[in-house]
């Protein structure tokens, strides 16, 4: 390693240690909320760093060089609904003064069920959900790892062991507003130098990407899928999770709006740069899988840049690690708020765990799209309950739970009838698009049978007591959702037409 590695690296650390010694958290608040003295940019790049890292990179560019230009169906179908959170949920979250968002629930519904419904979901998220999303990152620094240093496997899952038990060590919220920052700044520079030379470099050859090469497309009837089910289906727009915990307790709903819409439109950037540094990859035969993008990066990058580029994929890493931690702690640690020590070291084990949870997870993926299909899979049909629970009150702490436990329940069941009918392969060359129609359409069916059959759990006066606290007008609400929709789907055909542009 040269000199100007070392140093680069030496600087880098450096840097985080300042961080981690000016900024350490001294309390409760400091570990598991946001500053309140933070501008809506600063909130708007931590909140990027909570949602891209370098697994969602590794996603696409496995997904990009496997499927060719099907698979942007697969990926870029999430945008129809990129613009709900900023423009509907965020200035929501934004009013409430909680420790965990995982508070809502019992805010939002009353009684035993409301009980069971929070420690539920604390610890399924916080304990099977969320370590398996951390499992994507492990997976993915594996591939970083592997393709800088010639190691064995089980050495770099030791190696990767202590990294991410010592980042989730330091997840508290207070370090993280200035790490966070630094980190997707770090990640931006070597995206855009190697856009840039991607775009000015001249091939050898005509593209072809319309009969990609060593690729597999998904058939019409999964694209149909993609487009017309999967966004709205497994995905939770309300933001329940990172991007509320973030949010809470900002107070002003223009700050939350501001800052959720410029985390929107980085991450937005940064699909759209991978993507073509994938097919990049692709064309130029430099790589397939899910470190493809990697090898672009190196082909389009000046050698001096090496050093920036994977200290910035390192430290998304780190973000996106902290911030999955810090939320699984928050609710591990609200749920069990009165059986843990008073001590900051004490409530840090709450943060550690998750991550040690999710190194067996490990063991079980080999690819960063397995891990991701199957938390579709397992999460299919529940995103319509996260959004209507604001705004009708026929949803219960019953039928959330329900609907949780049915995309469970229903996962296995999927997977028997897709081995016992081979039949099925001739409407959808993969089973995950079948996963994807068969549990969704039954558990959105099993959520409005209760709906319309169960009683609400809320009499008037607690309705008005939970929307006096909101100040939800449920009229505008649907404006401002049908609006994001809308805007969502133009993105949509927007990126297929420019991507359809770019290959040709």
């Amino acid at each position: 390693m040269s000199i100007y590695w070392m140093s680069t690296i030496a600087l880098y650390l450096i840097i985080l240690g300042i961080i981690q010694m000016k900024w350490k958290a001294k309390n409760e608040r400091e570990i598991w909320t946001t500053p309140k003295k933070q501008n809506w940019v600063q909130s708007g790049l931590m909140l990027t760093a909570a949602l891209y890292s370098i697994n969602n990179a590794g996603l696409v560019s496995g997904i990009i060089t496997t499927h060719g230009i099907s698979g942007v169906y697969f990926l870029w179908s999430g945008f129809i609904g990129v613009f709900i959170f900023p423009l509907v949920f965020a200035p929501l979250w934004a009013k409430l003064n909680f420790l965990s968002e995982n508070d809502f629930i019992l805010k939002r519904y009353r009684g035993k069920w409301a009980t069971y419904l929070f420690h539920f979901r604390a610890y399924y998220l916080g304990l099977i959900i969320i370590p398996i999303i951390l499992c994507f990152g492990y997976l993915a620094l594996i591939d970083l790892i592997e393709t800088l240093l010639p190691m064995e496997n089980k050495r770099i899952l030791v190696l990767v062991a202590v990294i991410g038990i010592l980042i989730a060590y330091q997840s508290s919220f207070k370090e993280k507003s200035i790490s966070d920052v630094f980190h997707v700044l770090l990640f931006i520079a070597p995206l855009v130098v190697a856009l840039v030379n991607a775009y000015t470099y001249e091939h050898p050859e005509p593209e072809t990407f319309f009969i990609p090469r060593n690729t597999e497309s998904y058939s019409f009837n999964s694209v149909l899928i993609f487009i017309g089910l999967q966004w709205w289906s497994s995905t939770i727009y309300d933001g329940s999770g990172q991007q509320a915990q973030q949010l809470l307790s900002k107070h002003d709903k223009f700050f939350a709006l501001k800052a959720a819409t410029l985390s929107k439109v980085i991450n937005i950037f940064f699909a759209i740069g991978i993507a073509i540094l994938s097919y990049q990859a692709l064309q130029l035969q430099l790589g397939k899988g899910d470190a493809a993008y990697l090898q672009a990066y190196y082909f389009f990058l000046p050698d001096v840049m090496h050093p920036i580029l994977v200290l910035g994929l390192f430290g998304m890493f780190v973000s996106t690690h902290q911030n999955l931690c810090n939320w699984a702690g928050g609710m591990l640690y609200s749920a069990n708020k009165n059986a843990s020590k008073n001590t900051i070291q004490a409530k840090r084990i709450y943060l550690i765990l998750p991550a040690v949870v999710a190194l067996f997870f490990t063991f079980f993926f080999n690819a960063l799209q397995d891990a991701f299909e199957f938390l579709l899979g397992i999460s299919a049909g529940v995103g319509p309950v996260f959004t209507l629970r604001w705004f009708w009150w026929r949803i219960t702490a019953k039928i959330q739970l329900a609907s949780m436990l049915g995309a469970l329940l229903l996962y296995p069941i999927s997977i028997l009838i897709w081995n016992t009918f081979p039949s099925l392969e001739l409407l959808f060359n993969e089973a995950y698009p079948f996963h994807m129609l068969f549990i969704s359409c039954l558990n959105l069916l099993l959520v409005l049978v209760l709906a319309f059959s169960l009683p609400s759990d809320l009499d008037h006066q607690h309705h008005l007591q939970f929307k006096g606290l909101l100040s939800i007008n449920v009229k505008k609400s649907m404006l401002s959702l049908l609006w994001a929709v809308t805007l969502g789907a133009m993105l949509f055909v927007v990126l297929l037409v420019f991507w359809v542009m770019m290959v040709r």
